[in-house]
């Protein structure tokens, strides 16, 4: 099989190029990419735009992009705190959308962790409800639990997720293992 081959749906297989969001099987060892609705592209679209336009102020203003702060979750509360360099600290609830991995470009939604990761259900809340959403619309993209995306789609996807919960920012951050976490954060309160 090569990069042209289409199956009769239109989506393109082969080897994944590191470009666009494909589909992928571990256990057939498949990709596909995956084509996308208008409304759906559009949506990529506004969360691409925010991701470039409005995040990097959101970031400053809330000391995420400061070097020398400290991030941490309290899973069992929904809560994510940073406190910055200068001692500042604020609380948010946040939801976990993904984890990333960057040398595979593999995404795994959260609503697939395996049940041995123990996460709270309260955490993939978002992450579910962007599964139903894509259910109702015929939307692969979201009900396919483990994706290829390179690190700008993983930006859009995380965006798109936290605007859908109404969260105003999306984080990534390495957990370890070169493993990626993507959070929604909610409004930052600040504390100090």
């Amino acid at each position: 099989m090569n990069e042209q081959d289409t199956h009769p749906t239109g989506h393109r297989t082969g080897a994944y190029t590191g470009e666009g969001i494909w589909s992928y099987c571990p256990f057939r060892e498949q990709a596909r990419e995956l084509s996308l609705a208008p409304a759906l592209a559009a949506q990529l679209q506004r969360a691409e735009d925010f991701c470039r336009d409005r995040l990097p102020d959101l970031f400053e203003h809330t000391g995420l992009s400061a070097p020398g702060g400290t991030w941490q979750v309290f899973p069992d509360r929904q809560l994510f705190k940073l406190t910055t360099a200068s001692g500042r600290s604020w609380y948010a609830r946040y939801a976990l959308l993904a984890s990333w991995r960057a040398e595979s470009h593999s995404w795994l939604w959260s609503w697939a962790f395996p049940p041995a990761w123990n996460t709270p259900a309260e955490l993939l809340s978002v992450a579910h409800r962007m599964r139903l959403a894509g259910a109702r619309e015929g939307w692969d993209l979201l009900t396919e639990p483990s994706l290829l995306a390179n690190e700008d789609e993983a930006w859009r996807l995380g965006a798109l997720a936290a605007q859908s919960a109404g969260m105003p920012l999306v984080y990534c951050a390495g957990v370890g293992g070169g493993m990626t976490h993507v959070y929604a954060i909610d409004t930052p309160s600040w504390m100090s």
